[in-house]
């Protein structure tokens, strides 16, 4: 029980960074917005090994992320057209981070609203497997 929260907890915490420091992706309502979309991306990814299994799908990284990216992306684009009050998503761009000392360049513009989606479901979803085999010491 407290190994699942400590998970929830991990997940629901990489989704709002990634979420909250993604231009183009944004919370008319603040911090509830991303607290409510992180929890059921926390609930998603806890919940993805019963999926695999359930569907007989390998439970290895690949799966992982073909399955789990293909669910938040799901998650995301029914959460931005159905309720975009929540969250709302629009161009974006990868890079032009402003660090102390130097910026790095933008590497990769995203157009439209799905190409942002997609990228930040992807990016969630190789963080979140990164930090499980961290977790389990095989990384």
């Amino acid at each position: 029980m407290l190994k699942n929260i400590e998970h929830f907890a991990i997940h629901f915490m990489v989704f709002w960074l990634v979420v909250s420091t993604m231009p183009g992706v944004t919370s008319p309502n603040g911090s509830a917005g991303y607290f409510i979309t992180a929890a059921i991306y926390g609930l998603l990814v806890l919940v993805l090994p019963e999926i695999l299994r359930f569907f007989r799908f390998p439970k290895n990284v690949w799966g992982k992320l073909l399955i789990g990216g293909g669910l938040t992306f799901i998650f995301l684009w029914v959460i931005s057209v159905t309720m975009p009050d929540i969250m709302s998503f629009s161009r974006g761009f990868v890079g032009d981070f402003d660090f102390i000392w130097f910026t790095t360049p933008k590497l990769l513009t995203l157009p439209n609203a799905l190409s942002v989606i997609g990228f930040v479901s992807v990016f969630s979803n190789i963080c979140s497997i990164i930090l499980q085999f961290l977790n389990k010491g095989k990384f």
